[in-house]
């Protein structure tokens, strides 16, 4: 079966922009009355266990990616037997893995003291609050699981924001109401796991209406299994380094710095992470049909897509961080208010942290979507290792810093250029050195925006309004770059490309 490749990627856009914006700005209210209600140390206890959580979903394996990556031939081919195979396999595995994780969870409840430095909110048992977020974890792999998968493979990601718009404005409305009459942390997580749940039956409900020959599944033959789960070992160690590169850091904060500092930083953080959300959109609209070409037409047709991405990666990360480093502190001081602000030195190193993510995103995508994860599998647990390494050693001579800087350090010098040598120069069987020579040339042009606007951003007065000089400076850190960035590239083809791009995805004109 041949996708429409640039109509889904519209109408998914459209849609996970809409719910992307809605779980971006209503979340942010939310924040403020959560933090005004029960104080900054809850968000801090909230991304400790997240991040701990994280680890025990090792179990996974890789095994979704996995099961994606063989999706895309049946679906190409329209071979229904094969998929339902795929589907009785995922989901067997994952009943398998929500109970290994309920049961490693429980044997890691008696150490949770030892983690959290300093004191805990006098009013909650750290236990229960863990145990709640435990079965939050649990039941994602429980409940319908493997639905989800079919809609990513046949690239309608539209039909799940549908859902999720539906079933977060429910949850938000309830908490809101509980903040404001009942502020109690453990019924607050109850509503997150019961939206979840009913989330992921209506997710499942709305595959099998639109699929119904995938109703019910077959058992995978043990040659399949065997695929799946050799493939999957080669993401075995992408797991666990991205655990620890994404979840160390939530841990060694605790640990040695305490709550309410991972608190603030948590705050920065979902800002960060809800802009990553929004420019995920892009990647995420597209990543099915090029899986779908590839499988159709082979790897060589992906390249062109590759070096295309990589710019248009670059610009949007060049946009962002001139926008984080003149916006974020007058925004957290408008939002939470100056007590909640971190030293302007650290919005440095989250601007690096941001881009350093972002410039490895093109690699990370057709890496996936290649399968090449084998070859790869000891990058990113030796990055891990290092982040985690380095963080123990700096945390205690520079404190966040450190923190962030052992982050940026094991991606820079160490995960970047390994990754692109594997996927340039395997997948694509190109000249690596040369791609990680156009990356540096990119660095350097952002770094020129983020420093001019920054510059810019001077001439406001500081005696300006706040709300006034927020806005001012918005405008210049989108001006700047944009202007910078037309200068030096409006005669790249990547440039042009990158504009058609956008104009096809919002339905201006066609790819």
């Amino acid at each position: 079966m041949k996708l429409n490749v640039a109509e889904n990627a519209k109408r998914n856009v459209l849609w996970g922009g809409i719910r992307k914006l809605y779980q971006t700005l209503v979340p942010f209210v939310l924040r403020s009355v959560f933090i005004h209600q029960l104080g900054v140390e809850y968000v801090g206890l909230g991304g400790l266990f997240s991040s701990l959580l994280s680890f025990l979903n090792l179990a996974e394996l890789g095994v979704g990616s996995a099961v994606l990556y063989f999706l895309y031939q049946p679906v190409a081919d329209n071979d229904v037997d094969t998929v339902r195979k795929l589907l009785g396999l995922i989901k067997n595995i994952y009943w398998k893995i929500g109970l290994f994780i309920s049961g490693a969870g429980l044997a890691l409840t008696p150490f949770l003291r030892l983690l959290v430095s300093g004191e805990v909110p006098g009013d909650i048992n750290i236990y229960a609050i863990y145990l709640l977020n435990l079965l939050q974890t649990s039941l994602s792999y429980w409940l319908f699981a493997g639905k989800s998968v079919v809609l990513d493979v046949y690239q309608r990601d539209d039909v799940s924001s549908r859902i999720c718009l539906a079933t977060s404005t429910l949850r938000y409305a309830l908490q809101f109401i509980l903040l404001f009459l009942l502020p109690n942390y453990y019924i607050y997580l109850s509503i997150v796991i019961l939206t979840q749940a009913l989330e992921r039956i209506l997710i499942a409900a709305a595959v099998d209406r639109r699929y119904p020959e995938f109703r019910k599944t077959l058992p995978a033959p043990q040659e399949m299994t065997h695929k799946v789960l050799h493939k999957s070992s080669g993401l075995l160690f992408h797991k666990i380094g991205g655990v620890i590169v994404n979840s160390a850091d939530a841990l060694v904060i605790t640990g040695f710095l305490g709550l309410s500092i991972l608190g603030k930083y948590q705050n920065y953080l979902q800002i960060m992470t809800a802009v990553s959300g929004m420019i995920g959109l892009i990647n995420s609209s597209w990543y099915a049909g090029i899986g779908n070409t590839i499988a159709r037409e082979g790897i060589d047709t992906a390249y062109r897509s590759f070096i295309h991405y990589t710019f248009l990666e670059f610009c949007i990360s060049t946009f962002c961080c001139c926008c984080f480093l003149n916006l974020y502190q007058p925004f957290i001081a408008l939002w939470l208010g100056p007590d909640l602000l971190l030293d302007d030195g650290l919005i440095v190193c989250i601007c690096l942290y941001f881009c350093s993510l972002r410039f490895m995103t093109p690699g990370n995508m057709f890496e996936n979507i290649g399968g090449i994860w084998v070859q790869d599998r000891y990058r990113p647990l030796l990055e891990g290792l290092l982040n985690l390494g380095l963080n123990l050693i700096l945390v205690q001579r520079l404190g966040m810093y450190g923190i962030l800087l052992s982050t940026i350090l094991s991606m820079v010098c160490l995960s970047m250029p390994w990754l692109y040598h594997t996927v340039v120069g395997k997948l694509f069987q190109k000249n690596s050195v040369s791609y990680l020579k156009k990356l540096l040339q990119y660095a350097v042009s952002a770094a020129a925006c983020c420093a001019a606007s920054s510059l810019a951003c001077r001439i406001i007065p500081p005696g300006f309004p706040p709300l006034a000089a927020l806005f001012a400076k918005a405008a210049i850190s989108t001006a700047v770059p944009t202007a910078l960035l037309w200068g030096l590239y409006r005669r790249d083809e990547s440039w042009k490309w990158m504009l058609q791009h956008i104009l096809s995805t919002l339905r201006l004109q066609r790819t």
